[in-house]
């Protein structure tokens, strides 16, 4: 199946998304999202290593988003910032904001 370089951008997002929140301590990493949402981990290991030859469940978009207040737009686009609100807002040892997130570092 070949996937769209879209869909292989949304799927690179949600692993982007999935990191953000185990580096933030939200969840202690894949595993535990997919034992929350009764997921195969290893499907979602496989999916991560080749996006563009497997496709992300659009339910696995709608937990990060409605479990996580993650972006939609964000995900979907890559527009704008990774989540809805600024509380998950975090910046690298140079302060900038994780990519994708076009909001300003909080001070």
């Amino acid at each position: 199946m070949k996937i769209s370089k879209e869909g292989v951008a949304i799927t690179k997002r949600f692993f982007q998304a999935i990191d953000m929140l185990q580096m933030q301590h939200t969840i202690r990493g894949l595993q535990t999202f997919t034992r929350e949402h009764g997921l195969n981990r290893w499907n979602m290991i496989t999916l991560k290593e080749s996006p563009d030859i497997r496709v992300l469940k659009p339910e696995c978009l709608a937990y990060l988003v409605q479990d996580y207040d993650v972006s939609a737009e964000w995900l979907l686009t890559g527009v704008g910032p990774m989540f809805k609100g600024t509380k998950h807002l975090i910046t690298d040892s140079n302060n900038r904001t994780p990519k994708g997130d076009d909001s300003k570092p909080s001070v």
